[in-house]
Order: structure tokens, then C-alpha cells, then sequence
């Protein structure tokens, strides 16, 4: 590591990514038949969690409730990065399927554009009874919110024509839609963008972990070999401390 100043006398730092990462890849077991691959850093569940024949667009989950959810075919949560993935680089289209309205989401990476899954406006849970169904989604990422002490986390609101992030109460009631990550098998010829990178002090920038044109950011685990000068906040985002 080595540290300069520019004419203004900001601080930069100029770090060796092989110094202070270390990137390991999460060995899991995909189950294709449920989780569509649209060329995104994670396969998407086909269905929302808890689907039943009184909730056909699935069930409402407290956050709390959400992230503590375990299951056997390695699949979890998205976290709000995934979901900002799905959100950039797939198309979103107002539709009907089976009765219940939300979006078609298609991918728009090459390769992929023929892959899709639909994301049903199933409203939300307000004393046991739903709220703007057909009309509204309220989903929960992995992601904890602004507020300190595990109160709030965020989540990702659609109607149609608009979308938006929400740091919500976590004791809201709402959608959960599962990500598979990729497999050790799918996961080959993995390149950072960068090898180097210079970061402004209390700035943070985003490093990429590429395997060909899809990024993989959130099928590593990222770890800091010193918290006191670079800290990871969330997958491949890096703040200068």
C-alpha cells in the first residue's frame, strides 16, 4: 500500500487487490428445475416463498422471519445488489399470469434474452389481511436497512410505470423471492476488473469480479486483511477508512 497526496492535499491510496482481498468462491447445489439463469451474478426462483393454495403469489414474511428462513438446496435471499442486477440489465413488462398482475422480467444479456420469470404485484400483509394486491409488490432483500439495530432493511417496491428502494420497518409483512448462487462448476476463468485501484479517503468505489461479460460479485465471499484502512460494505464495494 502506498499513500499520496494531489496538489489539494486529499489523501489517495493505492492498494494491491492481491494485499487485501481474498476471493473464494461459495460451493452450492443448484436445483435448474426452479431457478432461471438470466445471465446474472445469481439464478432467480421461478415462484415467491411460501406458495400455497390460499396464497398463489406466495406468503408475507417479516424480515426477521425472512433472513432466518433455511433451506436444502443452497438457495437464499437476494441481497438489494442482486436486486439492483435484475433491475439494470433485464427488461420489465407489465403482464397477467394466472390471474395475478406484476411484471415479466427478461434478460436482456446476450445469450440469455429467451430466459424470464415473473414477479407478481402480491401487495403486502397489514393485520393479517393483504393489501394492493394486483396492484403494488413489496419485496425484501437480505439487505439491512439505514436504521440501526436491525430495525429496518430494505426492499424493493413496484407499481406499474415505477419502482423504488424502501428502508423499511422490518416487522412489515412481504414478498420473498429466493436466489440460487452459482455452483463451483459454473463458476471458471474468474477475473478481478482491476488489480489496482486508488480510492479517495472516506470515498468508497465498486470492484468487479468478472467471469466473462456476467459479473459474479456476490458469488464470492470478500474479506479485508485490515478493516482499519479498507472496509467491504457490501459485495465488492470498498470504502476508504
Amino acid at each position: 500500500m502506498s499513500q499520496v497526496k494531489d496538489k489539494n492535499g486529499m489523501r489517495f491510496i493505492r492498494l494491491s487487490v492481491i494485499v487485501f482481498f481474498s476471493v473464494m468462491c461459495r460451493m452450492v447445489s443448484a436445483q435448474d428445475a426452479t431457478y432461471v439463469d438470466l445471465g446474472l451474478s445469481v439464478k432467480w426462483s421461478t415462484v415467491n416463498t411460501g406458495i400455497t393454495a390460499d396464497r398463489p403469489a406466495g406468503d408475507y414474511y417479516r424480515w426477521t422471519d425472512a433472513v432466518a428462513i433455511k433451506t436444502t438446496d443452497g438457495s437464499r435471499m437476494g441481497t438489494k445488489a442482486e436486486w439492483e442486477e435484475l433491475r439494470k440489465y433485464c427488461s420489465w413488462k407489465w403482464t397477467e399470469q394466472n390471474g395475478i398482475e406484476g411484471y415479466k422480467v427478461t434478460s436482456k444479456i446476450k445469450g440469455y434474452t429467451d430466459r424470464s420469470i415473473f414477479l407478481p404485484a402480491a401487495g403486502w400483509l397489514n393485520n393479517s389481511r393483504v393489501e394492493a394486491y394486483n396492484a403494488y409488490a413489496a419485496y425484501w432483500s437480505s439487505t439491512p436497512g439505514v436504521q440501526p439495530d436491525g430495525e429496518a432493511a430494505y426492499g424493493f417496491n413496484f407499481k406499474l410505470g415505477a419502482d423504488e428502494w424502501h428502508s423499511e420497518n422490518s416487522w412489515a409483512e412481504q414478498s420473498v423471492r429466493m436466489v440460487m448462487p452459482l455452483s463451483g462448476k459454473e463458476l471458471s476463468k474468474i477475473t478481478l476488473e482491476k488489480k489496482k485501484l486508488s480510492i479517495q479517503q472516506g470515498a468508497g468505489t465498486r470492484l468487479k469480479v468478472m467471469m466473462g461479460k456476467r459479473n459474479v460479485n456476490s458469488a464470492c465471499t470478500w474479506k479485508s486483511s485490515d478493516e482499519k484502512v479498507i472496509k467491504v460494505v457490501e459485495d465488492g464495494l470498498l470504502v476508504d477508512l
